[in-house]
């Protein structure tokens, strides 16, 4: 014969049941009524006392060493199975391998997987499962005993007047699969808001990585036209020792010279703080050695044509717009449970009692609230503005959605034209510099025309860069404002 092994809870749960014996037969002096009673609270009492061990605390102490192990930046074998798994409605997963530089693409999957701004966005998953949960729950059954003891007159013969009672109120019930729709939606609301925040960051790592680009590529500029004029100072200086030049010309060529070096650590400069931007972007500390890929060029022309008929359908793309919906969906559930509460009160229950003379009574019971003057009148307005406003704000998101879509196309059409005509500038300056540097060697130009040609030239080249920057900042912009994240070049 096999012996049922008792667990722990239920051998607690058959300790405290045994307590509650004792203790209501010591005052009813009736065992007939634990026949039925013990019944009745072994059903309430026991899943209560089983599961009461489930939940515990355990205590996280916001330490210096805990925070420094969150803050440690995973090897580089965990961010290539990281990137590999990353799950989400619009990124994809990508093969990453940082060896020969940083690509942008690799730059914003890194940034999704490391930012600690996006951990916080996070945890507001949990708190929105925990919402669903709760909205789940029903109210617990309720369960009163009271005791009266003959204390006066003639007390021979009587015995103590006790009752028992037990009910539950079905109001929640009409309204927790209303809850349960509301918090649902909330929670979808929630992941899609997290998902467009988890976007925004990889088109601003994206973005970060072409500003710094282009800020090496302006800082390459500087440096060559300083190191030009700093020849050119020599030059001008045995010019001037043999009489060909002035000493105007000389402080004209120094001045010149200081403005390319003020010039230079500038944009070396601006090179560095973006570089921290970008560290910040992708969560990295900033020691953190990192370096772009070579081959990355900046974009000097986007088909705009294709484009177009992605701003008619943004609205069934957009997480932060599909987020909306959610949210208005969750709203309207709100609204149903706000009218379905406008019910009274109702409790169901049973009653047992025991008279001074031993007799017995028991059936049902039900209290119900009369509503005369609550009737959720006041929360049943408030949801329904609620609702309203959410409405209208959906309306206006895809409006003004579709208005920056437009702008941004008219701006890259501009881009484009302004950086062919800008690339066409700097071809003839190269073909005039050419021109200028032959006659120089052949004696029939000077130095400060050669000069002023290159100066002009290394201008032109530097806006050509910053066109070819704000284009690739538009196609970012663009491509969340449409709701994607990558355009076929």
């Amino acid at each position: 014969m096999d012996i049922p092994i008792q667990s722990g809870y239920e051998m607690k749960s058959l300790a405290v049941l045994q307590g509650y014996k004792k203790f209501f037969l010591f005052f009813t002096g009736h065992k007939n009524f634990w026949v039925k009673g013990l019944e009745i609270l072994t059903w309430m009492f026991l899943p209560a006392v089983v599961f009461s061990g489930c939940a515990s605390y355990h205590p996280r102490y916001l330490t210096s060493a805990v925070v420094e192990e969150k803050l440690t930046v995973p090897s580089t074998k965990d961010i290539c199975i990281m990137a590999g798994s990353i799950d989400h409605p619009v990124l994809k997963p990508i093969d990453f391998d940082d060896r020969d530089g940083l690509s942008p693409n690799e730059a914003a999957v890194l940034a999704v997987l490391l930012d600690p701004s996006l951990t916080v966005e996070r945890d507001r998953r949990l708190l929105a499962g925990a919402q669903l949960l709760q909205a789940g729950l029903l109210p617990n059954p309720q369960f009163s005993y009271n005791i009266n003891f003959p204390t006066g007159g003639p007390t021979e013969g009587l015995v103590n007047n006790f009752a028992t009672n037990l009910n539950w109120d079905i109001k929640s019930l009409i309204s927790r699969s209303a809850r349960v729709d509301a918090a649902s939606a909330k929670q979808a609301e929630v992941n899609l808001a997290v998902a467009w925040k988890e976007m925004q960051v990889a088109q601003g790592a994206r973005m970060a990585v072409y500003q710094l680009l282009a800020l090496n590529k302006q800082a390459q500029v500087r440096k060559e036209m300083e190191q030009l004029l700093s020849e050119n100072v020599h030059r001008v200086r045995q010019a001037v020792m043999n009489s060909l030049l002035t000493k105007l010309d000389l402080a004209a060529a120094e001045a010149a010279y200081n403005q390319a070096q003020v010039a230079l650590l500038q944009i070396t400069q601006e090179s560095g703080q973006q570089l921290l931007t970008l560290k910040q972007l992708l969560g990295l500390p900033p020691d953190y050695e990192i370096k772009l890929q070579d081959n990355i060029e900046l974009m000097d022309n986007i088909d705009i044509s294709s484009l177009e008929q992605l701003t008619a359908s943004l609205d069934t793309r957009r997480l932060d717009l599909l987020a909306l919906r959610q949210g208005y969906k969750s709203q309207e559930a709100t609204v149903r449970e706000a009218i379905l509460t406008q019910f009274p009160m109702i409790n169901l229950g049973v009653n047992q009692a025991q008279d001074f003379g031993g007799f017995y009574n028991a059936g049902p019971g039900i209290t119900i609230g009369v509503p005369i003057f609550n009737r959720n009148q006041g929360m049943i307005a408030f949801e329904r503005s609620t609702r309203k406003q959410l409405f209208d704000q959906y309306v206006n998101s895809v409006f003004a959605a579709r208005l920056t879509a437009a702008k941004l196309l008219k701006i890259m059409l501009s881009l484009n034209n302004r950086i062919t005509a800008s690339k066409e500038a700097v071809q003839v300056l190269e073909k005039l510099l050419l021109t200028y540097r032959q006659a120089l060697e052949q004696g029939y130009s000077d130095v400060v025309i050669y000069y002023n040609t290159w100066s002009s030239l290394a201008q032109k080249r530097i806006d050509l860069i910053l066109l070819k920057q704000q284009l690739a900042d538009s196609r970012f912009a663009f491509e969340l404002a449409v709701g994607i994240y990558s355009i076929e070049e």
